[in-house]
C-alpha cells in the first residue's frame, strides 16, 4: 500500500435470500477495486441479522462487525427471564419464538479480512424488539422500528457497543422500554 492510503471496508445488510444477512467488504486501492463479500454471521439456521457497525481498531488495524442477532430463541414462559425480557407483555406471547427476539454480536477479522474467532454474543440477555416499538408489527417490515442507536469503537485493546434492549436488567425498566446497553468486549 502506499503511504497514507487506508484499506476501506463496507458492511451491509441483505435480504434478498428471504432472511437479512450482513456482508462486509474491502478496497486496498482506493475504492477502484473490491474484494469478494463475505458473509459476517455464522448461524446455522436461516434467521435475521441486522444494522451491521463497523469499527477499525487504530492501534491493531482490526476490524469488528457489530449487529444485531436473532438466532437465539426468545426465552422460554417458566422462570425470570420472560417476565425481565417483557414477553409477558407481548400480545404474541413469543416464548421459545424463533427469529423473534433479539441479541448484539460481533465478529472480528484480520485487516485483510480473515475472520478471527466466530461470532461473540455481545448482549447478557435476549430482548423483545416490538415492546413500546414505535411502529409494532414485525422487526422485517416498514411498520416496526429499533431505535437505531447503535454504534461501535475501540480503544486500542477494547471494542464498546452501544445498542437498543428492552430487557429489565435490575428492576429500572419494568416497562421494557428501548433502553441504551453499553457493552465493552476485549479486541482479540
Amino acid at each position: 500500500m502506499a503511504p497514507h492510503t487506508y484499506p476501506l471496508y463496507v458492511t451491509y445488510e441483505d435480504g434478498s435470500l428471504g432472511v437479512s444477512n450482513i456482508w462486509l467488504t474491502a478496497s486496498y486501492d482506493r475504492g477502484q477495486t473490491w474484494t469478494a463479500p463475505i458473509l459476517v454471521n455464522d448461524n446455522t439456521t436461516p434467521v435475521d441479522e441486522l444494522q451491521p457497525n463497523l469499527a477499525v481498531d487504530a492501534a491493531s488495524g482490526k476490524v469488528a462487525v457489530a449487529f444485531y442477532d436473532r438466532r437465539l430463541s426468545c426465552p422460554p414462559a417458566w422462570g425470570d427471564d420472560p417476565t425481565q425480557a417483557g414477553l409477558v407483555w407481548d400480545p404474541s406471547q413469543p416464548f421459545d419464538a424463533a427469529n423473534y427476539c433479539v441479541n448484539t454480536a460481533v465478529q472480528f477479522y484480520a485487516s485483510d479480512l480473515q475472520p478471527i474467532g466466530d461470532n461473540l454474543r455481545v448482549s447478557a440477555h435476549t430482548w423483545d424488539p416490538q415492546l413500546h416499538a414505535p411502529h409494532p408489527s414485525c422487526i422485517c417490515s416498514r411498520t416496526t422500528f429499533i431505535g437505531d442507536y447503535f454504534g461501535v469503537d475501540s480503544n486500542g485493546s477494547d471494542l464498546y457497543t452501544t445498542s437498543v434492549s428492552t430487557y429489565d436488567y435490575a428492576g429500572e425498566n419494568p416497562a421494557n422500554y428501548q433502553q441504551q446497553i453499553v457493552a465493552r468486549i476485549p479486541i482479540p
